[in-house]
């Protein structure tokens, strides 16, 4: 029975490292993400922010988010990437993730800013992707440390 698993782990290994691996090749051919997993069954299904503007405007003045939703902010290079919680109406969870798609940081339930001078919230390791869910989400996802994440996707404009 242990071989089983261990055989199943692996499988699940091999086949998030390809999902991951025609991701970044897909993503510069048209493709964008639509949803994330951290190898469990759930998704959270995500707007992309690409641009600076997008990023820069985030999830600024929304009322919430839906549960299982999210977005997904793509950096063009691998950095310690900031997040400030003006004009947020809502807590969050933020959750970093390096070029090959694993988690290097986690911010839990950080709370929105409705002053002038708001704290930043930085990863302690550089980062390329940050996913922002609904406070809660990133431990329901499983989203913890080391844990890679499998981005699913289709061609944009579907």
């Amino acid at each position: 029975m242990y071989f089983i698993f261990v055989f199943m782990k692996m499988a699940w290994v091999a086949a998030a490292s390809l999902i991951f691996i025609l991701f970044l090749v897909n993503l510069t051919l048209g493709y964008d993400v639509n949803a994330v997993s951290f190898g469990g069954e759930s998704l959270v299904f995500v707007e992309m922010a690409k641009t600076p503007d997008e990023r820069s405007r985030g999830l600024m003045q929304r009322e919430g988010l839906l549960d299982g939703t999210g977005m997904l902010f793509i950096f063009e290079f691998e950095e310690r990437h900031g997040f400030w919680m003006k004009n947020m109406e809502f807590p969050i969870d933020i959750i970093w993730l390096d070029r090959d798609g694993v988690v290097v940081d986690v911010a839990y339930n950080v709370l929105p800013c409705g002053g002038d001078i708001c704290p930043v919230y930085e990863p302690a390791l550089p980062a390329k992707y940050v996913l922002e869910v609904a406070s809660g989400e990133a431990r329901a996802l499983d989203a913890e440390l080391g844990v890679r994440a499998v981005f699913v996707q289709s061609r944009s404009g579907q």
